[in-house]
């Protein structure tokens, strides 16, 4: 369950921080094509957006890299709650009895 959160947290921060940083990128290379700083058509505001987008998508790259590593970590780990059978003897046969347990999983 703790695997699966993460995983989903480091997926849409990865998602979206390349969004990001691909729109921040667009922007500011797109203020190249109508000239240089002080050339016409160039827009200052857009460049400076571009660049704000390309910062705030790295930074939620990188903030999406412990998330994976945390979630893959936790993955090996894995404690599973169970109900396992218990098949009693009696005196009319067998019985089978539901027995809370717990379960490590770790993948070597």
């Amino acid at each position: 369950q703790k695997s699966k959160r993460q995983n989903t947290i480091a997926l849409v921060t990865g998602i979206s921080g390349t969004l990001l940083c691909t729109i921040g990128g667009i922007m500011y290379l797109s203020e190249f094509e109508d000239g240089l700083s002080g050339g016409t058509g160039y827009n200052e505001t857009n460049a400076k957006n571009g660049n704000a987008l390309m910062i705030a998508g790295g930074g939620l790259l990188l903030i999406s890299f412990p998330f994976r590593v945390a979630a893959r970590k936790n993955k090996r780990l894995a404690i599973a709650i169970k109900n396992d059978p218990l098949h009693a003897l009696q005196k009319n046969g067998f019985r089978i009895n539901h027995v809370p347990s717990l379960a490590f999983k770790i993948n070597l």
